[in-house]
This record gives structure tokens, sequence and C-alpha cells, in this order.
């Protein structure tokens, strides 16, 4: 009878239907037009459809994008059905004629594409015109490509590859706030590539060295603390009882000191030391921001780190420049296990809306304005101006000067103690700190479109 029952079981498992896994397709399409070139970042559009029932193993995957030796990661939940279409960019001087993205889940590949792309020559000029398809004039400007306005991309990045941007004469057509804020910051940085000027480097501004020696500190501090416990007690033949809680309360003590400094138990933190170069032009909203920092972790375990607010990537410096990953937001983060006291130094290329500087003109006199919360240092007109050194700048205070010669990329400069970029971590809170060199481009604006 048990044998019949057994058998009977064993039948009703085999009778049972196999949960499938979901079906996903991935459709993708790459460059301006399908143009791109080497060395520039090229944007990269993905559609994931997801059909069937979705197993309790494969809620959460990612997209990973290949092009030559570079590889990008962006975390992706895959719910069942769903339709979701993501925008990222890639950027290798290993340029091939196509762009392979993969959706994986665990690891395990669930659908794969290729994508064609052409490259655009480094002598050669690319102009984008952006109109809907043939309507665009066959006389007047030459366009390498023309793209429909909701098909512009959504960073800056996105037109890296381009030299230009035109409309129709006679009207210019509706964006997103996102894509107007793409444009934006995208003309800043082609204007900030195109001056003259020498800036500072970011190791140049601040040595990325304060959490390295404050690990180091730490770790000396407790060496000497412990030794200063110890050897009395190796000259103690007979120790006695007393001794042990004196141990105790010595551990007791430097875990609640610990603690309360954030260094280990939930409340722990991790430190983040960074040195930026924030770069202005005058008229235009946004920066361009270049960081180079160095995170420390308080405790061993995976780490999300993000950078909050900025529009780019993070390389790490460790030699894994050419792998970045974003969150599922498109957050740029540095994404490992780490353990108590490790450290992982990277770089941030970026846009940021922060503006530390203003500046209006009248004639040949420019006027300039702190308008940041923060007191800026050492701030100084370039030459060719009637004064250079400046000093300190409060929040709100302004400062006057005449150009008197022709400085082909006339420039004014402060320094700032403060980080600027935030980053943050879900599971435990970050202390942020640095400092920063802001450069504004005193190029006056243009004004046509």
């Amino acid at each position: 009878m048990k044998r019949l029952v057994l058998l009977l079981w064993l039948a009703g498992l085999c009778a049972r239907p196999a949960q499938a896994d979901p079906t996903v397709t991935v459709k993708a399409s790459a460059g301006l037009g399908g143009w791109c070139r080497p060395g520039r970042w090229t944007p990269v559009r993905v559609d994931v459809e997801t059909r069937g029932e979705t197993s309790a193993d494969i809620a959460a995957g990612e997209i990973v994008v290949e092009w030559g030796d570079a590889r990008v990661r962006r975390a992706m939940t895959l719910a069942s059905p769903s339709h979701k279409q993501v925008e990222l960019y890639i950027r290798t001087a290993d340029a091939r004629d196509s762009i392979t993205v993969r959706v994986l889940v665990a690891d395990r590949e669930m659908a794969t594409t290729v994508t064609p792309v052409r490259l655009v020559a480094p002598a050669e000029p690319l102009t984008v015109c952006v109109a809907p398809v043939n309507t665009w004039p066959t006389t007047g400007t030459a366009c390498a490509a023309t793209i429909n306005p909701e098909s512009l991309p959504r960073s800056w990045r996105g037109y890296a590859a381009a030299d230009n941007v035109v409309w129709p004469s006679e009207s210019k057509p509706t964006l997103s706030a996102e894509q107007h804020t793409a444009l934006d910051r995208w003309r800043v940085v082609q204007a900030i590539e195109n001056a003259e000027s020498t800036v500072p480097s970011a190791g140049d501004v601040m040595p990325v060295t304060r959490a390295l020696r404050r690990t180091g500190t730490a770790m000396l501090v407790y060496a000497a603390a412990l030794g200063v416990l110890v050897w009395p007690l190796n000259r103690v033949r007979s120790r006695s009882l007393a001794v042990y809680p004196v141990i105790a309360a010595a551990v007791t003590a430097g875990s609640i000191v610990a603690i309360a400094a954030g260094r280990v138990g939930p409340g722990a933190r991790v430190h983040v030391s960074q040195s930026a170069v924030v770069e202005q032009v005058a008229g235009m909203k946004g920066s361009s921001l270049l960081a180079r920092a160095v995170a420390e972790f308080p405790a061993f375990g995976p780490v999300e780190l993000r950078a909050d607010g900025v529009d780019g990537a993070i390389a790490l410096r460790s030699g894994a420049r050419r792998d970045l990953r974003f969150d599922e937001n498109g957050a740029p983060i540095v994404a490992g296990t780490y353990g108590l006291g490790a450290t992982a130094a990277f770089e941030v290329e970026a846009t940021t809306p922060f503006e530390a500087l203003s500046a209006t003109f009248a004639g040949a006199g420019v006027t300039v304005t702190n308008i940041s919360a923060h007191e800026l240092r050492d701030c100084r007109f370039g030459s060719g101006f009637s004064r250079q050194s400046v000093g300190r700048l409060a929040p709100g205070q302004h400062v006057e000067a005449v150009r008197q010669g022709p400085e082909i990329e006339p420039v004014f400069s402060c320094k700032l103690d403060a980080a600027v970029v935030e980053f943050a971590e879900s599971a435990r809170p970050v202390d942020n700190d640095g400092a920063a060199a802001i450069v504004l481009h005193l190029r006056e604006p243009r004004t046509d479109p």
C-alpha cells in the first residue's frame, strides 16, 4: 500500500507542468542615425519585451552592451508581461561595425541581438538634422543623418559624435525637458572642448589620499593601542583573573568609539574623498565635471555606491576602465564586494547642474558673481584683464574687471573646499569631502540659436 501511495505521488509530480521561463526578446539601434565615431560616446537604444510567466529567480537582470573592448552594464527588473525601453551610452577606441546587446539574468543569457553601425572618419564632419523622416528640404544643409525629434538622445553623451545639430529653418521641433537638458549640456562640453585655455587636472586640485591616510592612521593607532595593552601582559608570568575584565573593558570601549565614529555597526559610513575640476561657460547652463575619488568602506559586504545628480560614467582606476556599470535609473555606480577598510579609486566624467559662478558683460567690462552657497577662495582673472588676483568671494559677492588684451580664451577661476559630487549608497550613509577647481570660460554668449 505504501509503495502504491509513493508511486501515485511521483506520478502527480511528473504530471505537473514545468514552470517555463518567460520569453524575452530584445531589439536595439545605435548611433546618430546609425553613425558613430571611435573614441566618442555612442547612444544605444534598447527595447526589451517579456512574455509568459516569470519565475521567482529571474526578477532581477541586466542589459549588457559590448562594442570592441568596451562593455556597459545596466541593471533591469524583468516583469512579465512587460515592455521597457532604455538608452545606454558606450565608448571605445577599438570600434567595430556592430554592437552586441544581451539580456542576462543571474549571468544566464536570455536574449541577444547585434545592431550594425557606420563609422565616421576622424576628419569627416557629422551634421545631424532634426526633422520627421522625408521632411528635410533637399537644398541647403547637407545632412549626414536625419533623426526624428522623439529619437534624440536623453544625455549629452548621445551627441558626442556630432559636429553640429541643425533644425528646420521654419520651426524647431518640440523636445522633452530631458532632451533640452541633454542638448544644453552637450553645447557646454562642446564649447569647453573647443576652448584653447589650459585648466588644472583633477589630481592637481587635491591629492585623493585622505581616505587612504585615514585608513592608515586608524590601523596605526589600533596597532599601537593593542601593543600598549599586550606588552605589559606578556611581562606578567602569573596573570590574575582581574586582567581579563580589563581586556574586556578595553575592547568594549574601543567598540563604542568605533560605533560612535561610524566605522562599524549599523550606522557605519562609507567615506568618499574627491578632487574635481568643474568647467562652466558664461551664459550656458550646467557644468562639465571631471573628478578623481577614493572610497573607503566600513564593513565586508556588497556595495553599490552611486553618483547622484550627474549625467556621466564612473571608471574604476584599477584597470577596469572599460567595464562601466549603471543602476536601473541610469545613475553611474561603483559595484562590488568590499571589506573593512578596503578602498576603491575611481574617476567620474559627467555633466552636472551645479554652477558656482555667473558672468555678465558690458562692453569690455565683465562682472563675475558667486552664485553658490559656499565661499570660494583663491579667485583670479586670467591674463588680459585689468586685474588678476581677487582672493575670496562670499556667496552672492561679485567682482568686476575690464578686458584689456586679445586673450584667446579668457577665464575666471576659484577653488572650492567642498565635495561637488554627492555619492550615496542604499544600505548605509556616505560622508563626502573634497575640493574642486572652478573654471568659468568668459566667452560672451552668442545671440544666435
